[in-house]
């Protein structure tokens, strides 16, 4: 699945369950016997862990496809306008010492 249909599904709440429905099906497991306390809270930890692992990878892949996406389009970025109006000023400063020397 590419990085845009991942993210809108992500913003759509497809990808991760949230806390409250996971909670909600461990207490039903729980209920029903299939699934003691302990082994509920754990799932639920370790799904709540691989949640936050999985929004910290995603954010990742977005944030590369736009570095990608400016390099293609050849967009400058902030570090890059810094940079050039570092040496923007630095050449002013020049020109007006020499105009008054």
């Amino acid at each position: 699945m590419d990085i845009f249909k991942r993210s809108i599904m992500l913003g759509l709440g497809l990808i991760t369950l949230t806390k409250e429905k996971a909670e909600e099906f461990m207490n039903e497991l729980m209920e029903k016997g299939k699934m003691s306390k302990d082994e509920a809270q754990k799932f639920l930890d370790d799904l709540i862990t691989k949640g936050k692992s999985q929004k910290e990878e995603l954010k990742a892949e977005i944030n590369a496809e736009l570095q990608k996406i400016i390099k293609e389009l050849n967009l400058v970025t902030r570090e890059e306008l810094k940079l050039l109006e570092n040496r923007l000023n630095e050449l002013e400063t020049k020109i007006q010492e020499q105009n008054k020397g």
